[in-house]
Parts: structure tokens; sequence; C-alpha cells
């Protein structure tokens, strides 16, 4: 196995979150259900019990925050502006993300000054 940033043992709903839910390539709703469903299928077939949908979105949402953090400190402290193009989308796809769950009640209202605050330093 090879990985050039943090592998350790996990959760696999945390790949697969963060698969799903990775700014670089936005996917759509249909293939995330569709990717879970066949997911959940395969648990299924190993004799194990799959985990809540939640646990996905909580992943995903975690995922998120981190590569929200690491595009902002890296296109903006480095100066590696090509970063800084996949914090939309990485916002967009953090609030649909947490907008399926109660759990993260205050992340919307987080997402809209971070957006607040991201277009305005874009534009200034």
């Amino acid at each position: 196995l090879i990985d050039f940033q943090g592998m350790r043992l996990g959760s696999a709903a945390y790949d697969l979150g963060s698969l799903l839910y990775d700014p670089y390539q936005c996917y759509d709703a249909e293939l995330r259900q569709a990717a879970w469903r066949e997911y959940c299928r395969q648990v299924r077939a190993l004799g194990g019990t799959p985990p809540d949908y939640f646990v996905l979105l909580a992943a995903a949402s975690q995922r998120l925050m981190q590569a929200l953090g690491a595009y902002g400190f890296l296109g903006r402290k480095k100066g590696l502006k090509g970063f800084l193009d996949h914090i939309p989308p990485g916002l967009r796809n953090l609030r649909d993300a947490a907008s399926h769950t109660a759990s993260l009640p205050r992340l919307g209202e987080l997402l809209d000054v971070c957006n607040a605050n991201f277009n305005s330093k874009t534009t200034s």
C-alpha cells in the first residue's frame, strides 16, 4: 500500500465519504447513493452490518473540513493559488453532507460565514 499523506487504520466509511464528496470530483447525489448501497451490500455479503448512513456523512464532513483547512493554508499562506479553486466545491460538498443530518445544526451557519468570507477575499 502506498499513501503519500496519512494512511492509517480507520473506518472504511471514511474512505468512501472522502471519495464520494471529494472537491476534485463533485459526484452527483445519484452516484453517491448507488455507491453507498453497493458498499452496504458488500459489507452484508461479508457477514457484517453496514454502519448508519450518518457515519458516511460524518466521515465526509470530517474529511472535507480537514481538506478545506489544508486548501486555505496552501493557497493563502504558501502561495499555491490552485488549491483555492477547490474551496467553493468543497464548501458545497460539505453543505450537502451536513444537510442530511440534524446532528450538525451549526455547520450550515459556519458555512455561510466561510462562503461570504472566501468570496469577499477573492474579489478584493
